[in-house]
């Protein structure tokens, strides 16, 4: 009867190392799992931040030809150069309240006919 109960105890010890083998393998799977993603992950995140520096660059750029493109003096020339605009004369300027009177001096409006 001894004998029976200390192999019982042995194979109750055996059962208990290879579970605690089975939960150490298992542990080490996911340790690893875990590190394998989180490094890729890491270069994901590398890679996003590469991106937006040089999106961001890219913004800065447009941003200064932007700045550079609507000076008004550069604007000004390229006026000049290529139309015959001219600045608005105060003459040509009015105000709201005195629109009657303007169009009270213009010449009345032909009437058109519309054929069908």
């Amino acid at each position: 009867m001894m004998e029976a109960h200390i192999r019982s105890r042995r194979s109750r010890l055996r059962m208990l190392e290879l579970s605690a083998f089975v939960c150490l393998v298992a542990l080490v799977a996911w340790v690893y799992v875990a590190k394998a993603t989180g490094a890729d992950e890491r270069a994901t995140i590398r890679e996003i931040e590469r991106d937006i520096r040089s999106e961001q660059r890219e913004i800065r750029q447009l941003r200064a030809e932007a700045a550079y493109l609507e000076q008004p003096a550069r604007l000004e020339a390229l006026v000049r150069e290529h139309t015959d605009l001219a600045p608005v004369e105060p003459i040509n300027e009015t105000r709201p309240e005195n629109l009657e009177s303007i169009i009270g001096e213009l010449e009345p409006a032909v009437p058109v006919e519309v054929q069908p």
